[in-house]
């Protein structure tokens, strides 16, 4: 059996192993979404076509409970996720070792004003990586300056957590 590699996959490897693993078991993706907290079939097809990081979801250790993926195969997609097996051996729990970013009080604005109607604002994933600028000599001092940050970010294609 080869070593686990050093790197966890690309987002594009992740999504087409979850596919392959949910077409060999002949299921569809509404089946997925029913047994996972994934929340619909348009972000899990998203998932699997690679446009987001699944190994960076937070639905990871869902589909990885869904699937029942053993140890040693989260550790290959995924090196260095701490895995606590809880009450059977089938049955997997991830635990994210990351820990939340504290958000300025108008970022924290910004979400709650905003987040309606631009939905990537709850994400914890946009949070902490709008919450990182405020430690780069960010000047966003209005809730209404962060989601001008936020749009211009978006307008540039950044994606939180993935090489652009």
């Amino acid at each position: 059996m080869p070593d686990a590699p050093t790197q966890p996959m690309t987002r594009e490897e992740a999504g087409a192993y979850f596919k392959q693993l949910r077409l060999s078991r002949k299921l569809r993706l509404q089946d997925v979404i029913e047994g996972t907290t994934i929340p619909n079939v348009q972000y899990l097809s998203a998932l699997e076509g690679g446009r987001y990081n699944i190994l960076n979801s937070e639905h990871f250790p869902s589909l990885v409970q869904f699937f029942r993926l053993p140890r040693e195969e989260i550790e290959r997609i995924r090196p260095g996720t701490i895995v606590e097996i809880v009450a059977a051996p089938e049955v997997v729990i991830v635990v994210e070792p990351k820990q939340r970013r504290p958000l300025p009080d108008e970022l924290q604005q910004a979400v709650e004003m905003y987040s309606t109607r631009y939905p990537d604002l709850a994400k914890p994933e946009w949070q902490d990586y709008l919450a990182s600028f405020k430690n780069r000599s960010m000047e966003a001092d209005t809730p209404e300056d962060w989601l001008d940050f936020y749009r211009n970010l978006v307008r540039f294609g950044v994606q939180p957590g993935q090489e652009n």
